[in-house]
């Protein structure tokens, strides 16, 4: 522990006047007590609070070594969303209207988590014309993710299941690549449309475990939230609607309305 010098973020900005050592530690110590503190007094503010607050130090921690890593990202925006439930919220019958505020916030987690979907999409798309005037490789290139697969194999110098197979059989990749930008482009449209939630959970999970199967890139905490909080949505649909979704999908919904299919 002696030997690590992090280069405090601004969360973290007090690091700075102390031993490393000891505020790593108390960082760490302000996480375990927060979190056991969250799971026993859930329902008080202030502990819902400290968990925020926790997270926050303790991302900033993590992210101070030189590399940002996002897989607690999601994390920090759900605890600070869950500051505001509103009173009352864990009754069995609660009031009308702390059933809508608690239904809202579940919502705002809902578009917190697929926002982050869509930024990645969005940049996506906005590169795929810049690289193309620069006669570089872009992401609707046959061969993008086959050559994705390859350099981040071979900067971690690791063997993924199917990445060395997904190279060699790049055209099968392709179809991947364009819907996976697809998936995430589209993932705040779907935050408002309920009958896509368990659709875009699901596949947002699929997507996962894709890319540790590819890439060795592991998401494992947002397939989490994408099952608490998408397949799990309260406003999912009781029944499997096929025709309410093929109207819901982007792109394809106006395809149907063109031709009068639905």
């Amino acid at each position: 522990m002696s030997k690590i010098n992090p280069k405090p973020l601004w969360p973290i900005f007090w690091l700075n006047y102390l031993e490393p050592q000891r505020g790593i530690h108390l960082i760490l110590w302000f996480y375990l007590i927060s979190g056991i503190l969250s799971l026993i007094a859930i329902r008080w503010k202030f502990a819902r609070i400290a968990i925020f607050l926790a997270s926050l130090e303790f991302s900033a921690l993590t992210n101070s070594f030189g590399k940002i890593n996002h897989g607690g990202h999601i994390l920090l925006f759900l605890s600070f969303i869950f500051i505001f439930l509103p009173d009352q919220w864990h009754v069995a019958k609660p009031k009308r209207e702390v059933r809508a505020a608690t239904l809202l916030l579940f919502s705002s987690c809902q578009v917190a988590i697929l926002l982050t979907y869509t930024m990645s999409g969005f940049f996506k798309v906005v590169l795929i014309p810049i690289q193309a005037i620069q006669n570089q490789v872009h992401s609707l290139m046959p061969e993008a993710l086959a050559l994705q697969i390859a350099q981040r194999l071979v900067e971690t110098d690791e063997i993924s299941v199917l990445g060395l197979w997904l190279i060699n059989h790049y055209y099968l990749a392709w179809p991947l690549m364009l819907g996976t930008i697809y998936l995430q482009f589209f993932s705040l449209w779907a935050a408002f449309r309920p009958s896509l939630h368990q659709v875009w959970g699901l596949s947002l999970i699929l997507f996962h475990l894709a890319t540790h199967l590819t890439m060795t890139i592991s998401f494992w905490q947002n397939c989490l939230w994408l099952a608490l909080f998408l397949l799990n949505s309260p406003f999912r649909p009781h029944s499997f609607k096929g025709k309410q979704i093929l109207r819901d999908l982007p792109l394809v919904n106006l395809l149907f309305m063109k031709y009068q299919l639905v």
